[in-house]
């Protein structure tokens, strides 16, 4: 990587590091300084990627560094004790650098590392999506929003999400919207249901992302028919076994 745009990077992400600490003091200004930071994201990013406004066709490579840095300013709040949002800054601030990195890789056309930087930017794209369902349950226990509104809410954060997903993975085609239309109705649904447990935002959110990574993934790879015993091990059996253990070890 070029050393000025290393420079950049880091430069990025300390100040989104210090700002999410400025949240963290004052967690009342949470919306002013979490704009004030997608702004100066924004504005480095495209100076980074090199992205210009007639770059339509780029404009998906900063939706999720974007989306993730917005939702990480509302989970602060929502992370309990000081020390663990701490720790949490630090660990947000490390996924950063690895996302805005492989994503200038991407830009750049470097296939060195090209599965590193697949397997970065999934594991980015999945803390984003638990990010979203916790963020929803958050608001709807805190504001007591009608249930029907925050399942509106989920479907398009859904419908988005799996959208991008397949964008990623370059199976994006007219068969695929019926999928994700499917998957949208089946979230909408398992949210409606999760929304009568006793739980916190970060339980119910973590629910809901489990569900989602196992219908995800394996509509997925039905969509490109490679749905074998190793997939579903690890996209349907495994994820199920955790959701089970997590529902059985939750207090009621």
């Amino acid at each position: 990587m070029d050393k000025t745009k290393e420079k950049k990077i880091f430069l990025t992400v300390f100040v989104i590091i210090f700002g999410l600490e400025l949240i963290n003091f004052l967690p009342s200004l949470v919306f002013l300084f979490a704009g004030f930071l997608s702004l100066f994201f924004l504005f480095m990013l495209s100076r980074i990627l090199e992205i210009r406004i007639e770059d339509r066709s780029l404009y998906p490579i900063i939706v999720l560094p974007l989306v993730l840095l917005i939702e990480a300013s509302i989970v602060l709040n929502i992370v309990p004790p000081v020390p663990v949002k701490h720790v949490f800054i630090i660990l947000f601030g490390f996924l950063l650098y690895l996302v805005v990195s492989s994503l200038y890789a991407v830009k750049s056309h470097i296939v060195s590392y090209s599965v590193i930087i697949f397997n970065i930017l999934t594991i980015a794209y999945l803390v984003s999506v638990l990010f979203a369902y916790v963020i929803i349950n958050y608001f709807y226990l805190l504001f007591k929003l009608p249930v029907w509104f925050v399942m509106i809410l989920s479907g398009i954060i859904t419908f988005s999400f799996f959208l991008f997903h397949l964008w990623k993975n370059n199976v994006l085609s007219k068969e695929s919207y019926i999928y994700n239309f499917l998957l949208t109705i089946l979230m909408v649904e398992f949210f409606w249901i999760v929304s009568f447990l006793p739980l916190l935002a970060l339980s119910s959110g973590f629910i809901l992302f489990l569900i989602y990574y196992i219908y995800s993934g394996l509509l997925t790879f039905s969509l490109k028919n490679s749905l074998d015993r190793k997939n579903l091990l690890s996209h349907a059996v495994i994820p199920s076994l955790v959701l089970l253990l997590f529902l059985l070890s939750s207090k009621w």
